[in-house]
């Protein structure tokens, strides 16, 4: 993928919610903020504890030196609380009453004085009131009014707070009892010297720590949006058109859709389109498979160009895309089509392109992108090539079909379980009326609907893949029933048996075949493998190698519907074949009957000349079998002979070997 491609489109994405991974990161930050703080404040108290309880000796040691009667001066005293100072450095106040409650020193900042100012001693946790001194009387106060309360109540209320948790307001206290002198000491929560500096070291390191954490956070944050990006983009992209693909188209088509359905006030709806540029096959074959994907590239471009926010296209598969536009008036969608194809026209002036298109509206209650965009195919599939509009509309007819099919899904796995699945077998004639083979066909015989025609619920199959379900059943049921008729003693005739195009994919079709029927222990030359021309349009050589193991494996393998398509003799050059049958519409409704006899009278010598056998379908007069005898043809099949059969009514004829043929037989 080339740098182009890589360039991220920013509508091309959904949006990428940050919120959780920034909620996580706030949520995270803030969690590591509160243990920083918690690490902090438990560390600080217990620095203060341990200062209080290494120091708490010492400081009963200097206060008693200073009431033993060895000091009398102001200066020793002055000494003495220095002394004090250096265990409890940020030492405030230091008072010293005596058993009464008188004050009889007070020592503040290195100090002697009188207790004469105004000092805060305590807050009352549980009164919110306020302890301070006045001269040598404490008070309390409230809002309301001043209480003058006695002084050794008060020195007892401040023990009485100490002894519960050791701090008054902000700050720390301790208290001694010496020689019946009561003495408190107040200071605050500051750090100075070796633990200041510790505890700037750990402040540091938990600050440095955060960063780190959180930068990586950061980066796993942006890396992880990278590779979302990265990964919605390799989701959401076409790999040819370097657009958005059907997986983003579904996921944005249902979004709009859903949100028009609740907006009651919404001016326009929404239709859904199916835009096919016809024949690039064989633009490929001309200008190569890299031109045909850079025209759909610019295909893609130019709608994009053309649509509005609230709409969106995608590349679906080959040369189709998926568009859903808004509805307001059909004649104002089909105006805007016609404007989009003649850009898309523009993408090469030289050369001629057609589309077909069709379209869709979006119901009230219908949200699936992919129901809608099969109903837009099948509106498509009614554009024939001479058709000038090129658009066609989904209708109820074709409501109809879709309603069919969803029945015949719903159904047929367990019609295939129940046995409502039955085999039928036509038998193939020679011109003179000997029973030379048969033809197994299947017949769906509904409890409820009755007898359904082949027509209604094959091609449903075909599209949705359960036909290989049914050609193992057909294969396995055909198998039982020869198996059978040989147990019998019966004269058994070759049966083919349908294989869709779906199933020559698989790379071991042939050991697959083959398990089927030695399961029901029948011989391989009683069966015979029947593929459609169509088959020739897919992997030529893997078709080819899947022909040569079932001939190798005993199989004869015959072609269906020969000169329906536009390859006939390119596949009777390339595969080695054992059968042809010719088409049943040179026998039906032929305007130039000379010219329709004279490919068929071809077709069987060349046939000949290439060692291969021929069966006519369809045939249904005698003048038709005449035709057929007088050339050589060696099997006929048609309601001429007989129609296709229950195995019961089969089974009758299988054991004559041989009819009259009637002058004439019509088609029932």
């Amino acid at each position: 993928m080339d740098k182009k491609k890589l360039k991220v489109s920013k509508k091309k994405f959904t949006k990428i919610r940050l919120w959780p991974s920034i909620v996580s990161f706030i949520v995270f930050t803030g969690l590591f903020l509160s243990m920083i703080m918690f690490v902090l404040i438990f560390y600080v108290d217990n620095m203060l504890s341990f200062n209080i309880t290494e120091s708490a000796g010492e400081v009963e040691v200097c206060i008693n030196a200073v009431f033993d009667g060895s000091n009398t001066t102001e200066e020793a005293r002055k000494i003495e609380y220095e002394n004090v100072s250096k265990y409890i450095v940020n030492i405030q106040d230091m008072a010293v009453y005596d058993s009464n409650g008188n004050l009889i020193e007070h020592y503040t900042d290195n100090k002697l004085i009188e207790f004469k100012y105004d000092t805060v001693l305590y807050t009352d946790p549980d009164t919110g009131y306020i302890v301070y001194s006045e001269s040598d009387v404490f008070k309390s106060t409230n809002e309301d009014n001043v209480v003058t309360i006695d002084r050794v109540n008060a020195i007892e209320a401040i023990f009485h707070s100490l002894e519960r948790d050791g701090s008054l307001s902000f700050e720390y206290w301790y208290s001694f009892n010496i020689d019946g002198n009561n003495v408190v000491v107040r200071y605050d929560k500051v750090f100075y010297g070796s633990t200041f500096n510790y505890f700037i070291g750990m402040v540091v390191i938990l600050v440095i720590l955060l960063l780190l954490i959180t930068g990586y956070h950061i980066y796993t944050l942006f890396s992880s949006v990278a590779k979302n990006r990265t990964m919605v983009y390799l989701l959401y992209t076409d790999d040819v058109t370097n657009g958005n693909n059907w997986l983003y188209f579904t996921k944005k088509a249902e979004k709009l859709i859903k949100k028009n359905h609740k907006n009651n006030k919404a001016q326009y709806s929404y239709c859904m389109i199916n835009l096919r540029m016809e024949k690039y096959r064989s633009f490929t074959t001309t200008y190569g498979i890299e031109e045909g994907e850079k025209l759909l590239e610019a295909f893609d471009s130019k709608i994009n160009s053309l649509i509005d926010k609230k709409e969106v296209v995608a590349h679906y598969e080959k040369a189709d895309f998926a568009i859903l536009m808004k509805f307001d008036k059909k004649a104002k969608v089909e105006k805007r089509i016609n404007n989009i194809l003649l850009e898309l026209d523009s993408a090469m002036p030289d050369e001629k392109f057609y589309f077909s298109i069709g379209v869709a509206r979006v119901g009230k209650k219908e949200t699936d992108p992919l129901m809608l965009h099969n109903h837009a195919a099948l509106a498509r599939n009614q554009v024939s090539e001479g058709d000038e509009k090129r658009i066609s509309w989904f209708s109820e007819e074709q409501q109809d079909d879709v309603l069919w099919e969803r029945i015949v899904e719903n159904d047929m796995e367990r019609a295939l379980e129940a046995k409502e699945f039955v085999v039928y077998l036509q038998p193939k004639y020679s011109p003179r009326g000997v029973l030379g083979g048969a033809e197994a066909l299947i017949r769906w015989i509904h409890p409820e609907k009755g007898f359904i025609s082949p027509g209604k619920f094959i091609p449903i199959f075909e599209r949705n893949g359960f036909i290989i379900k049914i050609d193992d059943f057909m294969i396995s049921e055909t198998a039982k029933l020869q198996a059978k008729w040989l147990a019998e003693g019966k004269r058994v005739v070759p049966v083919s048996v349908n294989v869709s195009r779906a199933h020559f994919a698989k790379s071991n079709l042939a050991e697959h075949i083959a398990k089927l029927v030695d399961k029901a222990k029948c011989p391989h030359e009683y069966i015979e493998i029947e593929l459609t021309e169509s088959a020739f349009f897919d992997d030529k050589n893997a078709l080819v190698n899947t022909v040569k193991k079932l001939q190798e494996l005993g199989f004869k393998c015959s072609m269906d519907d020969f000169g329906a398509g536009y390859a006939s003799l390119n596949s009777l050059r390339e595969l080695p074949l054992d059968v042809i049958k010719i088409d049943a519409e040179f026998f039906r409704n032929v305007s130039d009957l000379e010219r329709a006899n004279l490919i068929v009278s071809q077709t069987i010598s060349l046939a000949k000349k290439l060692g291969m056998k021929t069966v006519a379908e369809g045939v249904e007069v005698k003048s038709q079998v005449e035709f057929l005898a007088q050339k050589g043809c060696d099997l006929i099949q048609g309601f001429y002979f007989s129609k296709p059969l229950p195995v019961d009514e089969y089974d009758v004829r299988l054991t004559e070997g041989r009819i009259k043929p009637k002058e004439e037989e019509t088609k029932e």
